[in-house]
């Protein structure tokens, strides 16, 4: 998607009024947990420790907006995680969460289809 057509849909997105589509998205963001070491947003997870384990991942349900057509949605999220040190007899873990956004688009018969899922781990540096 170009730069002014996520500008454009960006200054079409509307809070969410349907809630079982709000259920739909919340609860592909939350299966998309299994997925999410095989995306670029695994890169920033992992990073953070010698062993990041995904604990799970939740949509804010007053954070999801829907374009004006209704065919994409954006939503915010945390990741809930455990960020785990050194070897395994002598382990550390610490549990830890980093905000996240998601888009994707909606299908007519309600399919809801992720397309990117952005992590953002600043906080851990600051």
């Amino acid at each position: 998607m170009s730069n002014e057509a996520v500008r454009k849909t960006k200054r079409q997105l509307h809070p969410i009024r349907k809630r079982n589509l709000a259920e739909r998205i919340m609860d592909t963001i939350a299966k998309y947990e299994t997925k999410l070491p095989e995306t670029s947003a695994w890169n920033d997870l992992s990073a953070l420790s010698t062993q990041t384990q995904i604990s799970s991942v939740d949509a804010d349900p007053e954070g999801i907006f829907v374009t004006t057509d209704g065919k994409r949605f954006e939503a915010t999220a945390n990741v809930h995680v455990v960020l785990n040190y050194g070897p395994a007899e002598d382990r550390s873990s610490f549990p830890d969460s980093y905000p996240a956004v998601v888009t994707g688009t909606l299908a007519p018969r309600g399919k809801v289809k992720i397309e990117e899922f952005v992590v953002d781990t600043s906080s851990f540096t600051r």
